[in-house]
């Protein structure tokens, strides 16, 4: 466990063409002197080159292959050796998965349904003590805007960000959207990449203590929802589900005009 190892071990390939280019470029600096006599010898080609500094261009040139074998390198994303550390006040982990479907700009909640569900989640971050937070937005299907995490600021960020023009699959999915939210509380994804990749540290497994948070306005186009909410509660994960919408309702506003 105390050997070097790389997260994005794929990228490091990206090292063949970085080196290529800079070898081009040198190339290209060192072939110079050929190319201008090729031109000619007379003042005018003196005077077309003479802010020109080859030594300029050769420290240009290995400080940009130097910039770019270093962004390799970052996301690489070396590791080397393993650290125990304490995690104090995990709280619980609680997975909003918010319902981004065109009936949520109904304006029957001011100053529509997907606000007012900002404004909620906004208010139940005030009142949690620690913990972590993630958010999954769904249509048609769900994916996760925010990962697990202990800063609620970076969630209302991006809470803040969701469109519904943005979904790439219209309609609405609650089945899917649940099933992706227990898959990120658990982390069982990331723990068998890991393994296939070889990492042998132990995945941080979180909070004992785990629940989704669903916001929708109750339209369900495809079904599936009563059985991915009993797969939820099979790994001892909690659903509680919050309504958004009056009784009377509103016509759903066209987005494409």
């Amino acid at each position: 466990m105390n050997d070097l190892n790389f997260h994005n071990p794929e990228m490091i390939w990206l090292i063949v063409p970085v080196l290529a280019l800079t070898a081009w470029w040198l190339a290209q600096i060192a072939d110079l002197p050929a190319r201008l006599l090729r031109l000619g010898e007379g003042a005018v080609v003196r005077q077309l080159v003479s802010s020109y500094s080859p030594r300029r261009e050769l420290l240009r040139a290995v400080l940009v292959g130097a910039a770019m074998l270093l962004l390799v390198g970052a996301a690489a994303r070396p590791r080397y050796g393993v650290r125990e550390t304490e995690v104090s006040n995990a709280g619980i982990d609680i997975a909003f998965v918010v319902d981004a479907s065109k009936s949520m700009l109904v304006r029957d909640v001011v100053p529509n349904r997907l606000k007012g569900t900002s404004l909620e989640i906004s208010s139940l971050l005030d009142r949690l003590a620690g913990g972590r937070v993630a958010l999954v937005p769904f249509a048609g299907i769900p994916f996760v805007q925010c990962p697990l995490t202990t800063d609620h600021e970076v969630l209302r960020t991006y809470m803040n960000e969701v469109r519904v023009d943005d979904m790439p699959i219209p309609g609405t999915h609650i089945g899917r959207a649940i099933i992706r939210a227990v898959d990120l509380l658990t982390g069982e994804t990331e723990r068998d990449e890991a393994a296939a990749r070889g990492n042998l540290v132990p995945q941080f497994e979180g909070s004992k203590h785990k629940a989704i948070v669903l916001f929708t306005d109750g339209e369900d186009h495809e079904g599936a929802a009563l059985e991915s909410a009993k797969i939820a509660s099979a790994k001892g994960i909690r659903i509680y589900t919050v309504g958004v919408g009056s009784a009377f309702g509103d016509p759903v506003p066209n987005i494409s005009s």
